[in-house]
């Protein structure tokens, strides 16, 4: 288990009581900052878009809040 996962499961419940929007992805099997071995863990390459598409999806909520 990543050693921050405590801390991260408590930050994703501030931000639902705060209505920010958010999401937790839980990867099994992957170590402390797997993220940026993403030209060698293709998991990391997958993270990578999916991060990519949220972000861009909340600057357009962001932009057109209705």
């Amino acid at each position: 288990t990543e050693a921050i996962t405590g801390d991260t499961q408590a930050l994703k419940e501030a931000l639902a009581a705060a209505g920010v929007p958010h999401e937790l992805q839980i990867w099994p099997g992957q170590v402390h900052v797997w993220h940026a071995f993403h030209p060698l863990v293709p998991e990391a390459a997958a993270a990578a878009r999916l991060l990519g598409h949220f972000v861009r999806d909340a600057l357009a909520r962001g932009a057109d809040p209705s």
